[in-house]
């Protein structure tokens, strides 16, 4: 209590000399006004009402009942007032005090409590002498515990649910009693003995409030929770088995099980920090985040800057500009297995990975395909749910003496006390929230049944609200950003999100480094203050929350200009932040604007799902943008843009179509050029039309946009490549290629390379130059497996151009690698038709006939009919046998080459050398010695088994001008 000539520090409470400037604890400026602006606050309330105070104020003359009114007050109020709160307002015969409303204290709620009790004996003497004057003077208290915004105003300066809770509850209160509601109950009831009176029908709640009468104070009893036991033998057995499973030549797994809060964490750092003294090993930590299940390939992306240190001290060469490359889901999580399997031929590796079960799907799998290597790996995992490894003969060791089942029965047994039914969902969050800590996972048990906010304990969020309430402002800041980037963060991205200078900041880290509540993992530098986080965030305005998600967004979108699976993460915070002005203010400019800015992110993220292939996932993303921003005619063309390309890459032509042109015929094209060349673009690739070329060219011009004007360029180099004009694509597809390159997220990405790696091959020009530009090409997309694997290909051919048939088998043998593992079905029948042209190249008659059936097979089996009936062609031409492939009834157009060899293997199945002289004809319309080349030998054998001499003869000049424009090397037959 505050004495004359003294003032109260707003940060810690504690009493100063009315001349000091600056608190003799904590060092805060008494004359601040930082804490004038409202906050939220976990506080405990305390509603005082006098019992029948309708009937007393009607029997007594009024200078009687004003001077009960006044020793009431100074009572009640004093009582408060000494025990720590601080009066909130009078309300008739009401009195409202609030404990933490300035600055809260671990132990409000039991500080409410006694302030109460001692009111209540004061009263005491009171009511004996009013009871001799036959005057009944009775009280009663209600007591709330939860979250207020609380203002520095003399009266009314908390505003919150809790108000009125407490004032619910006084009224079912006996007289002269205190009731309390569940929180104040979670809070106090090891200390103080209580009774439950049941559920209580509150005006103006949805559900009956739990609530307990106050039977007196207790002494404190011992903690009856299970102590954590010494861990030191599960330590040895842990280092014991790492040291083992490292010395093996196959990866051994160990599951360290046991229920949130337990220490498993620890365990995993304390087995590195042993690992990389005691072991020669590398050591990779493989943190889950909570919103990896909402994200695709952020987690993968992040493994991989974590192996970038270990793979400098192995000295293993490090693919650069793998970052500008997009990788499908696919090859990204085959790359970073090889990189893995790599790393471990240097050394040893062990992998740690803390709370498996919060993993992503695609972390999960590239743990469980790491496990079917042959390498020396050991693989950590820790967590409470583990049946998903169970058949992988890993071994398992529990971290005691928290034990799952235990957890599980307690939490049920809860439940049926308090007659509460938890979903799956609730219980599950309940389990993880309670951090392995019997007296939380109670506490949050009970919260489930109640009108809640977030899932907190209520002894977690005093504790901590206490302590946020001593720390400075920028500390505050660097634990609510925490706890808005909701997981593992670096510092770098806190310092560039909370606001304030360097200088501000790092005083910061280290306030929060001493007082325990933030540590920092080094390499690189993480920051783990989740505990403190969850209650800093919790604590935090609508209008803060809103603020701090858009500036995380705003830096992960710079992020993403060079690591673009940044935008997905970005997403996430955009829709958080728009989720928090509409509730601030639905409907409004600032609400609209936030709608806005989260639908062009999520516009953005569905892009970036597309360049790498999750195209189902960009449909979804397109969706939710609609919803969040309806009617925004620019963002519905982006939209539409996205979404019309996605289906049209499924093959959903006519939907892709019917969007195209729904959106034509509603939304101007100014509305968003960009957009609208990019539909143009789409609806040119899905059906050819020279005006419609013109349409997207101008529109590509006027909006300056460089990925729709390559997308453009691709259309045009594809076209011309289907009417065999190689020279013409070859050229349209260099520019596109040159575009591509420079933007981030694009469509069509490995279209261009593949294609004009191909062209390259067909082409007129010269083998020399054309192989080493494709091999340029190959070593580009080296951080892209895949991509690179569509570039080998072409490259292949080139390289047996070139007299080095060992060499393309190689690249071949490389490319079906790839395809195969990451399982890309057109990859691989694709490696399986240039491997056949390239035995045919080097006379391999046998190996390029059998290539040619298979990839055939392969074709159809995935509905690629025209590729299929190619290489059926192309078996039946090398070794003719029965009936010849037969082209589809009512085709209108037959590609060039399906042409060419459609008429040889009817001049062999008829014997018939006319039909030569039409694949001939179809011959001299094709531009590029390259493309002719093949053709053209495959013409000559046919003439030579029909005896055709003429024929021969036309076929052997058209042949030496290939080779010599080409420069094909004269090994090639």
């Amino acid at each position: 209590m505050l004495v004359e000539n003294e003032t109260a520090c707003l940060r810690c409470q504690t009493a100063n000399p009315s001349a000091a400037r600056f608190c003799m604890r904590c060092g805060h400026n008494l004359g601040s006004s930082e804490d004038d602006s409202p906050r939220l606050r976990f506080v405990t309330v305390v509603f005082c009402d006098v019992a029948g105070s309708t009937e007393l104020a009607a029997r007594l003359r009024p200078e009687v009942w004003s001077s009960v009114l006044d020793d009431y007050f100074a009572e009640v109020g004093g009582a408060l007032s000494t025990g720590g709160g601080r009066l909130e307002k009078f309300i008739g015969d009401a009195v409202v005090g609030v404990f933490g409303a300035d600055g809260g204290r671990e132990d409000d709620a039991l500080r409410a409590i006694q302030a109460a009790q001692d009111s209540l004996d004061r009263l005491a003497t009171h009511a004996e002498d009013l009871q001799r004057r036959g005057v009944d003077f009775r009280v009663r208290y209600g007591i709330a515990s939860g979250r207020v915004m609380a203002s520095r105003r003399d009266s009314s300066f908390a505003i919150g649910a809790v108000m009125n809770r407490a004032a619910r509850l006084q009224q079912a209160a006996e007289d002269d009693s205190i009731v309390i509601d569940l929180k104040t109950w979670l809070l106090v009831n090891e200390r103080i003995t209580t009774h439950p009176i049941g559920p209580v029908a509150a005006k103006g709640f949805d559900k009956a409030l739990q609530a307990w009468q106050v039977g007196g104070m207790a002494t404190p009893r011992e903690d009856s929770r299970p102590s954590i036991v010494n861990q030191s033998e599960l330590r040895r057995e842990l280092v014991s088995w790492i040291s083992t499973g490292l010395a093996a030549l196959s990866p051994s797994a160990l599951v360290l099980e046991g229920e949130p809060g337990v220490g498993k964490t620890r365990i995993l750092l304390d087995a590195r920090n042993t690992a990389e003294a005691s072991v020669q090993c590398h050591v990779l930590m493989v943190p889950c985040r909570r919103d990896d299940d909402r994200l695709g390939t952020w987690p993968l992306y992040q493994l991989g800057e974590a192996l970038v240190p270990l793979e400098r001290r192995a000295g293993i060469e490090i693919q650069q500009g793998a970052r500008e490359i997009v990788q499908t889901l696919e090859e990204l999580r085959w790359t970073l297995e090889r990189r893995v399997v790599k790393l471990a031929e240097h050394l040893p590796l062990l992998i740690l990975v803390d709370d498996y079960p919060a993993a992503g799907e695609a972390v999960r799998t590239l743990i469980g395909r790491l496990r079917e290597r042959d390498a020396r790996l050991a693989i950590l995992m820790s967590g409470r749910e583990m049946e998903v490894m169970d058949g992988h003969g890993e071994r398992r060791m529990r971290v005691l003496p928290l034990d799952e089942d235990h957890a599980r029965t307690l939490l049920k047994k809860i439940s049926e006390q308090h007659g509460t039914h938890l979903p799956t969902a609730r219980a599950e969050e309940i389990l993880r929230r309670s951090r392995g800590n019997p007296l939380y996972l109670q506490q949050l048990a009970m919260l489930s049944n109640d009108d809640s906010e977030e899932l907190i304990p209520p002894s977690v969020e005093a504790a901590m609200g206490a302590r946020l309430d001593r720390l400075t402002p920028m500390a505050r800041s660097v634990l609510t950003c925490t706890g808005a980037w909701g997981g593992d963060v670096s510092l770098l991205d806190v310092a560039a999100t909370c606001g304030g200078d360097e200088r501000d900041f790092d005083a910061a880290v280290s306030e929060l480094t001493q007082t325990g509540l933030l540590t920092v993992e080094s390499q690189p530098e993480q920051i783990d203050c989740q505990a403190a986080a969850d209650v800093a965030y919790a604590l935090m305005t609508l209008n803060d929350r809103a603020a701090v998600h858009e500036r995380i967004m705003v830096r992960l979108q710079e992020l993403a200009q060079h690591r673009p699976e940044a935008i997905e993460l970005a997403a996430v915070h955009a829709e958080k932040a728009h989720g928090a002005w509409n509730e601030i203010a639905p409907g409004s400019d600032a609400g609209r604007a936030a709608a806005r800015r989260a639908a062009s992110c999520l516009c953005s993220a569905a892009r970036f799902m597309v360049s790498c292939g999750q195209l189902p996932r960009a449909l979804a993303l397109v969706e939710r943008a609609r919803e969040i921003a309806p009617g925004a005619l620019d963002l519905e063309a982006e939209a539409g843009a996205i979404e019309a390309y996605a289906l049209g890459a499924l093959g959903r032509v006519s939907e892709a179509l019917t969007i195209v042109e729904d959106l034509r015929s509603r939304v101007p094209d100014v509305a968003n050029l960009s957009a609208a060349a990019n539909l143009r673009v789409t609806e040119l690739a899905l059906r050819w039309d020279e005006d419609l070329l013109t349409e997207a060219g101008e529109l590509a011009e006027r909006a300056g946009d460089t990925g729709s004007r390559s997308r453009l360029l691709l259309v045009q180099g594809l076209s011309a490549a289907r009417s065999g004009d190689y020279l013409l694509a070859e050229e349209s597809l260099t520019r596109s290629h040159a575009m591509a390159v420079r933007t981030n997220t694009r469509f069509g990405l490995t279209e261009i390379h593949g294609n004009l790696a191909l062209c390259l091959a067909y082409s007129d020009t010269p083998v020399a130059g054309a192989l080493a530009r494709c091999l340029d090409l190959w070593r580009e997309t080296g951080g892209a497996p895949m991509l690179k694997a569509a570039v080998g290909c072409p490259a292949a051919l080139l390289q047996c151009m070139a007299g080095a048939v060992d060499t393309a088998d190689e690249m071949i043998a490389e490319a079906e690698s790839v395809f195969s593992e990451i399982g890309h079905k057109p990859g691989l029948a694709g490696v399986q038709e240039f491997r056949s042209m390239i035995a045919e190249l080097a006379d391999d008659v046998a190996t390029s006939v059998r290539a040619a059936n298979e990839a055939a097979a392969m074709y159809k089996a995935i509905g690629l009919e025209n590729a299929a009936l190619r290489c059926q062609l192309r078996g039946f031409v090398l070794d003719p046998a029965g009936i010849p492939p037969a082209l589809p009834s009512g085709a209108r157009e037959v590609p060039w080459d399906i042409g060419i060899l459609a008429a040889r293997a009817r001049a062999l199945s008829e014997q018939d050398g006319r039909y030569l002289d039409t694949a001939m004809d179809l011959l001299g319309a094709v531009r590029g010695s390259g493309a002719r080349l093949l053709p053209l030998l495959g013409c000559l054998s046919v003439s030579t088994r029909l005896g055709e001499e003429r024929l021969s003869a036309r076929i052997c000049l058209a042949i030496d001008e290939a080779r010599a424009v080409k420069e094909i090397a004269s090994s090639i037959r």
